[in-house]
């Protein structure tokens, strides 16, 4: 049994203890309580692994535990007091002014980071709707112009005004940025307010987004290893070594805050008296690619090859020396037995180097006394394999490939020239690299914050046009386009693919197939295929001419009348051929119309899309398993799918005055069924769709609908006739509808 203990330390009662030991207990006691060590957990055996030390807390707890936080990370005591310019702490591997000079110095470096800011400079910037506002907007003429008018009015500074004291347009300003976003892996931007009251664009009190130097700026730490929230400062700017400015985090209320909504963000501070204006001249944007936890700093590419970039700039200091001030000879000479004296031998070798640089010389003769002999010496290498390993190390901090450089890359021994070729192939046919679509999202996830925060715009987002397969809008459109004309995906398929809401039509649920002929749904085409092959294979049996029905003696027969059979029924198939075209005018002229299908349709679509997306959601969130989702939303589909089929029926009935056949129930049930494994498959998917994509997809469903009820229709028109046989099979569509319907 676990034996009680206080969880509180108390202050040594004994006299003697040193300073420090007394203090260590006492700081215990006052700053919280420890968690709770059983007997049972801790000292129920020998040889056991111990119970664990009380802790020694170093901050004041915090509610409801009554014990501390844990910190972020060990950082060093003093942090935010000034020692010297920011990265010179010590827990970077180099400061910033040593990152600056090996992305300048270096050829291959500077090379690297010109390649990656040209990449983000290239892009298809622009400001564009978020999903939820552009479903909106769809077929809303008003907000579709307020939207355009707001995005022009921001676009227009964006463009020209954004930094107006030294980047006048966007393109310069871009270039800036990422030069400090990759060197530095430290990107300050400076929210310049606006000169009046609700000037700047859309009212924003925003006057200009200044870039500064990132190598200036400290990040400031609060007790825990984190930033400080506003108004407190969250990063100083220290120039000559000494603080000059304070900075503090932005403010993400939007441009109407008050001070209030400033308390609610920081309750820490109840003193707070001045008006929200008198901070907006204190936000800084202080953004890195690759934040980590032991640090507030960066880790950019350039710090993260550090030492191949390090080795290629003295190899290169060493190729720079050869040809500035190198000493070793391209020959040496044996001058022979008959130079004895070093005085002879430097007569000999001055002589012979006074013809240095007269070209004439290279083409006269050079007597040599007797015996000498000349060493050429092995041509010095100022380039090898190893210079291809460093620029490939460097290549790959930066997200880049040698051949990028414009340098051919050695095949491996393991690997074909076939492969090669290939893989250069894919490089090059990707329109963007994928180390460029993280430095895009950073970019993207900055202004979309920027826009919808400080210009209130929670309908725009900023995007660069890359998809996360780091291709162009325009080559994903080309690559579904191609995969729809293929015939491996539906039309609705690429369009929910493509973020575009389905048409949920029949045809477009279905993949099409594209034939000199036109455009067919591909179940349509098989079948098509499957029947001409038949014929084919089992040519049909001649058709006997039709027999006119029998008449009076010494009236004249009646061949325009079918004979019919024992029961009623067209004696041949050509007769049965003659009652469906009759039947079929007749579907033509008093077919009811689609809207009032609709009409009764529509609350069995509304009805079977919202329980499956709802099953689909469930799915997302784990409450059913996908085996359970597909057999639940099989028997929906199945009970929509023989109502649709009943109405489909009943409204035939009425309109032709026919009976309706008993296998309309077995008909759907079948065509329930055929949605199956695209039920399965919206399993699969709706683990890793949006909700969005999930409440299209199920759409989808809810419009297949309309085939039920178009099927049981034409079965019902035509049941008259015994059913439909081989004969007249061409004169009806999939659905069981006469042809021309």
């Amino acid at each position: 049994m676990a034996t009680s203990r206080s969880l509180t330390v108390q202050p040594p009662q004994r006299q003697g203890y040193a300073p420090l030991f007394d203090q260590y207990n006492r700081w215990a006691t006052i700053y919280g309580s420890s968690l709770p060590r059983s007997f049972d957990t801790f000292r129920s055996g020998d040889f056991s692994q111990f119970e664990p030390i009380l802790h020694n807390p170093i901050d004041i707890p915090e509610p409801p535990s009554g014990r501390p936080r844990p910190r972020r990370w060990q950082f060093p005591v003093g942090w935010n007091l000034p020692v010297g310019q920011p990265g010179t702490e010590g827990i970077k591997m180099a400061n910033f002014q040593i990152l600056r000079d090996l992305a300048d110095v270096g050829s291959i470096p500077r090379r690297a980071v010109e390649i990656c800011k040209t990449d983000i400079l290239n892009l298809d910037w622009d400001i564009i709707p978020t999903p939820n506002a552009e479903k909106a907007m769809q077929g809303n003429p008003a907000k579709r112009a307020d939207f355009e008018s707001r995005k022009a009015e921001l676009w227009q500074w964006l463009m020209y005004e954004i930094d107006p004291g030294l980047y006048p347009t966007f393109h310069l300003w871009l270039n800036a940025a990422m030069e400090d976003l990759i060197v530095l892996d430290a990107l300050a931007i400076h929210i310049l307010p606006s000169r009046g009251k609700n000037a700047g664009p859309l009212g924003s009190n925003i006057g200009g987004l200044e870039l500064i130097d990132g190598s200036s700026v400290r990040p400031l730490l609060n007790t825990y290893g984190g930033r400080p929230r506003p108004p407190e400062p969250a990063y100083q700017q220290l120039i000559w070594g000494v603080p000059r400015v304070d900075l503090m985090d932005i403010i993400n209320l939007g441009p109407d805050a008050t001070i209030e909504d400033l308390k609610e963000l920081n309750p820490v501070i109840e003193q707070l008296t001045e008006t929200v204006d008198q901070w907006s001249g204190d936000q800084l944007l202080y953004v890195m690619q690759n934040p980590r936890t032991n640090t507030p700093y960066g880790f950019g590419p350039v710090e993260q090859c550090l030492l191949p970039i390090s080795i290629m700039q003295a190899r290169q200091t060493w190729q720079w020396e050869f040809f500035r001030q190198g000493s070793l000879p391209a020959v040496f000479l044996d001058p022979g037995p008959m130079i004895a004296t070093p005085e002879e031998a430097r007569e000999l070798q001055e002589a012979i180097n006074m013809t240095g640089g007269d070209l004439a010389s290279r083409h006269q003769v050079v007597v040599l006394p007797p015996g000498a002999r000349t060493t050429a010496q092995k041509d010095t290498d100022l380039t090898d394999g190893f210079d291809t390993l460093m620029v490939a190390e460097i290549a790959m901090a930066f997200g880049l490939q040698i051949d990028d450089f414009g340098m051919m890359p050695k095949v491996a021994a393991m690997t074909s020239p076939a492969a090669a070729k290939a893989d250069q192939q894919t490089a090059q046919d990707r329109a963007v690299r994928r180390s460029t679509i993280p430095r895009a999202r950073v970019i993207e996830r900055l202004f979309t914050r920027l826009i919808q925060t400080q210009f209130g715009c929670t309908d725009m987002r900023f995007s660069g046009g890359v998809t996360e397969q780091g291709e162009s809008q325009n080559d994903l459109d080309t690559r579904w386009i191609n995969r729809t004309k293929s015939s491996l995906v539906s039309i609705d398929e690429a369009r929910l693919a493509l973020d575009l809401d389905p048409y949920g039509e029949d045809w477009s649920t279905v993949p099409l197939a594209f034939t000199p002929t036109g455009v067919t749904p591909l179940p349509t085409s098989v079948e098509s295929a499957n029947v001409s092959l038949s014929n084919l294979q089992n040519p049909p049996k001649p058709v006997v001419a039709p027999v006119a029905a029998p008449t009076k003696p010494g009236e004249p027969a009646n061949t325009d009348v079918p004979a019919m059979g024992n029961d009623d029924k067209p004696a041949t198939a050509a007769h049965a051929g003659a009652r469906s075209a009759e039947t079929t005018t007749a579907a033509a002229a008093k077919r009811r119309s689609a809207e009032d299908r609709d009409d009764v349709l529509e609350p069995l679509r509304k009805q079977i899309a919202e329980k499956i997306a709802e099953l689909a959601q469930q799915v997302r969130d784990k409450t059913i398993t996908s085996a359970e989702f597909t057999s639940r939303s099989n028997a929906v589909m199945t009970t929509a799918t023989m109502e649709a089929a009943r109405q489909g029926a009943s409204a035939a009935s009425t309109d032709f005055s026919m009976p309706i056949p008993p296998t309309i129930e077995s008909a759907a049930v079948q065509r329930a069924a055929k949605q199956h494994p695209y039920l399965v498959g919206l399993a699969v998917g709706a683990l890793g769709g949006s909700s969005m994509t999930l409440k299209n997809r199920a759409r989808l469903y809810s419009a297949s609908l309309t085939g039920a009820y178009e099927q049981a229709y034409g079965m019902t028109a035509v049941s008259g006739l015994g059913g439909i046989s081989p004969a007249t099979r061409g004169l009806t569509d999939e659905s069981g509808m006469p042809s021309g319907h």
